[in-house]
């Protein structure tokens, strides 16, 4: 009998443990595609915010050289990663 009670509880032990694990699993793809959301945000943020500092840059380029053109740009090396530099 006591036994039977043994297993009964490791039985009970062990269904509490999966529904635990699936939500875990489940908290785990929802913080994934939070940082994904975020991601896509911070992409996007920066670049609206480079786009205007290239056209500010335009702007006083041609002042401090009448004639000149100048402009910002984003170059993204082998890994994906940005950095800004200065166009041509």
């Amino acid at each position: 009998r006591k036994a039977v009670e043994q297993f009964e509880n490791f039985a009970e032990q062990l269904r509490d443990l999966e529904t635990r694990l699936k939500d875990i699993d489940s908290g785990e793809s929802s913080i994934q595609k939070a940082l994904e959301k975020i991601d896509a945000q911070k992409e996007s943020t920066l670049l609206q915010t480079l786009n205007r500092m290239d056209e500010f840059f335009q702007q006083v380029f041609v002042e401090m050289v009448p004639g000149g053109k100048g402009r910002l740009q984003v170059l993204r090396d082998s890994k994906g990663s940005q950095n800004a530099a200065d166009g041509p």
